[in-house]
């Protein structure tokens, strides 16, 4: 666990390692009513390595956080006959060794 301290708050993050996939998943099935509601179309990008990737952070507040953004595009997607894309490839790996991948809501 992680403690972040301001003089006006405190953020506590919970450190686990998680599947990537579970987090897509989840987000996904969130915004599944809406995107029927509004008559869109949902596409994804998303290759089996990437679902796959163990992350290690704060799973709940990542989820939170993509969960929000995708609702927010979703929500303001002109509709009908609309569309939603989740595109999500490898990034590049930094000399300190540490991996990004892009996200990309459109």
């Amino acid at each position: 666990m992680i403690f972040f301290a301001d003089t006006s708050s405190t953020l506590q993050l919970n450190v686990e390692e998680f599947v990537l996939g579970n987090i897509l998943d989840a987000i996904v099935s969130e915004v599944m009513t809406l995107i029927r509601e509004k008559n869109l179309q949902l596409f994804h990008e998303i290759p089996d390595e990437i679902k796959m990737l163990s992350l290690y952070g704060d799973q709940i507040r990542l989820q939170v956080v993509l969960s929000d953004f995708l609702l927010n595009v979703v929500s303001h997607t002109a509709s009908p006959n609309g569309w939603v894309e989740i595109k999500i490839s490898p990034g590049l790996t930094l000399q300190d060794g540490n991996e990004f991948i892009h996200l990309k809501f459109r």
